[in-house]
């Protein structure tokens, strides 16, 4: 038994329909690659797999080193003596002794919007 042929107009959309497939293909691909790339430089700038950086990272760069995050938990107290100094990428408020005169501090602080107080340390040497 012969088959009628399909209506003119959907094998004429077919070809649209696949190109627009196709596009959709290549638009989501470039979307996820640069969400990846985003995502990557997060890690590699904060230790962190984020889209975005916290106000307090594991790991950040201030006054022109590389402090890592402490493992204890929070304070809620400023201590005395500290000045700000920067904000993180992610909004939190960097803290370091007053009166450096060039020296590098062996720790700093970060303050979190919530009022948390984090301790960082130097990494490597003075």
């Amino acid at each position: 038994m012969p088959t009628s042929p399909p209506p003119s107009g959907a094998v004429r959309s077919l070809p649209l329909v696949k190109r627009l497939a196709l596009l959709a293909v290549v638009v989501g691909a470039v979307a996820v690659m640069a969400l990846a790339v985003r995502v990557v430089r997060i890690h590699d700038t904060y230790g962190e797999w984020r889209l975005t950086a916290t106000e307090t990272p594991n790991r950040l760069t201030a006054l022109g080193r590389d402090y890592d995050r402490s493992e204890r938990a929070p304070g809620t107290e400023v201590p005395s003596g500290l000045e700000p100094a920067g904000e993180t990428e992610g909004g939190g408020t960097v803290l370091v002794p007053v009166g450096l005169h060039g020296r590098d501090p062996v720790l700093i602080y970060v303050r979190d919007d919530e009022g948390r107080v984090w301790t960082y340390s130097l990494v490597g040497g003075p």
